[in-house]
């Protein structure tokens, strides 16, 4: 690939997740204003499963302590040198948004943001990409957890995929797990729209 192809394929990229980011701080704007008793307001593609997490700060985070909040979570590792950055700036840009809209605080929403490569991201190494990122810690949580586990939640949660990366692909600068670079909208019963999912 040459270097204008490259950088063409991140400025593409980085207008999508941009684009993604949007739509996702306006559909939990969407939902939160309109959401109707009983009934998800956006078509559902699935439910979130029981999950255990640690947030870098030391605290445990469930599914359970999640239910009756709007989250957006992305995938991302601390040493990625790809789109993990363009993803993480998407995520602030939700971070700002939801300063500027007002309505949604650190009550209703959450924004979750997984390592992929638990073993190099300790809790040291996700408070400092937090601090570097000005994520405000009662409203984006960074979180680590065994990579089967979050291979779990990626796949069976969230209907994404994320794979282990061979020898080559770490070698060739690849993280340890290969993921979608995708930011993911969960209503507050714990449901996936089918809006941003897809």
């Amino acid at each position: 690939m040459t270097s204008t192809a490259s950088t063409k394929r991140i400025i593409i990229v980085s207008v999508l997740l941009l684009a993604i980011a949007g739509i996702a701080a306006a559909a939990a704007l969407q939902y939160y204003t309109r959401e109707v008793k009983g009934k998800a307001v956006l078509p559902v593609l699935g439910e979130v499963m029981d999950f255990e997490f640690e947030n870098y700060d030391g605290t445990k985070v469930t599914r359970a302590s999640m239910l009756g909040k709007v989250w957006v979570v992305d995938f991302i590792f601390t040493t990625c040198g790809g789109l993990c950055p363009l993803m993480t700036t998407a995520m602030g840009q939700v971070q700002q948004g939801v300063r500027a809209i007002g309505g949604l605080d650190a009550t209703s929403l959450r924004l979750v943001s997984v390592t992929t490569d638990p073993e190099v991201d300790t809790k040291e190494r996700l408070r400092a990409y937090a601090e570097t990122h000005e994520a405000r810690p009662e409203l984006w949580y960074f979180l680590r957890g065994p990579f089967a586990d979050v291979q779990r939640f990626s796949q069976d949660a969230l209907k994404l995929s994320l794979e282990r990366a061979t020898k080559e692909q770490v070698s060739a600068g690849a993280g340890k797990g290969i993921h979608r670079e995708r930011l993911v909208l969960i209503q507050r019963p714990g449901r996936i729209p089918r809006l941003v999912a897809e």
